[in-house]
């Protein structure tokens, strides 16, 4: 019986492993050329026929070795073998948290109102060309003209130390894409 399964599996369903890189490799030439030049519509549909057949023989795949997991777990798992032992073991440690005690004055430390020396401290450590926020600011004009914004910045941290939560929109952020090409087709061509 298990022979004749061998045989039917190679027949429907053949190598998954050479289908998933054949596939790969075809899209990947196909990409390729439309870094080079623009693909043409039937280029377009074959690339997006082959990602859909990529993505269906790696689900094969996935399936296949989550039916092989389960199947050494049936036939190994609750029989207080090595194997059972090892994946209790990998699942404490993936559960195991640590937590460290603090002592009197590291706790009053951490409810402490933030100092204006810590919020300097914290922008200074920033890159200068990095932007905080979608105003496009970056922190080399924050530490330009630190005089002028540091009793905005404090007055925001001791409204959130005593709120507990940020000013409605401190958090948004825009994106926006601009087409490189003129009828972009993928992520590349923005």
């Amino acid at each position: 019986m298990k022979s004749k399964l061998k045989v039917w599996n190679k027949e429907v369903f053949g190598d998954l492993n050479k289908k998933i890189n054949e596939a790969r490799m075809q899209v990947t030439r196909l990409d390729c050329k439309g870094e080079d030049s623009d693909l043409t519509m039937e280029e377009v549909l074959q690339r997006k026929e082959l990602l859909a057949t990529w993505h269906h023989y790696a689900h094969q795949k996935e399936s296949l070795l989550l039916q092989k997991s389960r199947t050494q777990w049936l036939q190994e798992g609750d029989a207080n073998t090595r194997f059972f032992h090892a994946c209790i073991n990998q699942r404490m440690k993936i559960n195991e948290i640590y937590f460290k005690t603090l002592n009197p004055t590291e706790f009053e430390m951490l409810i402490e109102p933030f100092s204006l020396q810590e919020v300097k401290a914290a922008v200074w450590d920033c890159e200068n060309t990095k932007s905080p926020g979608p105003d496009g600011f970056n922190f080399y004009f924050i530490k330009d003209f630190w005089d002028i914004m540091q009793a905005d910045f404090m007055s925001f941290f001791t409204d959130f130390h005593d709120h507990g939560r940020l000013v409605k929109g401190a958090n948004n952020s825009f994106i926006v894409l601009i087409p490189k090409k003129d009828s972009p087709q993928r992520v590349e061509d923005y």
